[in-house]
């Protein structure tokens, strides 16, 4: 595979499509991970693995974004600028398995609190009027405590609600389309949610290709005001 083709994102949309359509997301989540750091070469660099998997959070597109944790990850050698607000957190499942979550705090707290997110993530045991740091806590005990991942995961990710909550009604099958996640909504809104997202990618790789950074420009995520 040539550079070129290695840094662009449509190469990693096709594969993620592909093992999407696994209902095994632990499974999907693993191999996507080896796919970006070994066939991409990305296993030792920062910026481009989060351009790779997080570019529509860093960009405030995306409320979050979760990918399998590398084997060099460390929180303590994070190099963000110090206004950043894109936050890091690692959620450890029952099989000893590491993800870090990356979120807004400011656009994931706006998101959770839409009455399409409410009623269901309260019936979950996630408490209205709550702090954002609260809701982060209890996903962190239901990543631990369960064997595959909570189907809530869906909604810090930002994916609409028909779609979350499709998933879990038919289990993974009757899908209408299968881009970056199963969709049981409106197909012709998420394709142009999907096309806006491989954009997001692609412009943040541009920039590390031309030897920038990924916090170079204005990002409204990480200048969004702390909640």
């Amino acid at each position: 595979m040539r550079e070129d083709e290695a840094l662009d994102s449509s190469n990693v949309l096709s594969v993620t499509r592909g093992l999407q359509s696994s209902n095994d997301l632990s499974l999907n989540y693993v191999l996507i991970s080896i796919y970006i750091e070994g066939k991409m070469a990305l296993g030792d660099d920062f910026e481009t693995l989060l351009a790779m998997r997080c570019s529509p959070v860093l960009l405030g597109k995306k409320p979050g974004a979760l990918f399998a944790r590398p084997k060099w990850w460390d929180e303590a050698s994070i190099d963000a600028p110090k206004n950043c607000e894109v936050k890091f957190l690692t959620l450890t499942r029952r099989d000893t398995h590491k993800l870090i979550f990356v979120y807004s705090p400011f656009l994931l707290a706006k998101t959770l609190a839409s009455c399409a997110h409410l009623s269901y993530l309260k019936s979950l045991g996630y408490s209205a009027c709550v702090s954002l740091d609260y809701w982060l806590s209890l996903l962190r005990e239901r990543f631990a405590s369960e064997d595959g991942f909570p189907h809530e995961i869906g909604f810090f990710l930002g994916y609409p609600p028909e779609d979350v909550c499709g998933f879990i009604k038919h289990r993974g099958e009757r899908y209408k389309f299968c881009g970056q996640w199963k969709v049981y909504g409106d197909v012709d809104k998420a394709i142009v949610m999907f096309e806006e997202y491989s954009r997001c990618t692609q412009r943040l790789l541009a920039r590390i290709r031309r030897g920038g950074s990924i916090w170079d420009a204005e990002q409204p995520a990480m200048l969004a005001e702390s909640i």
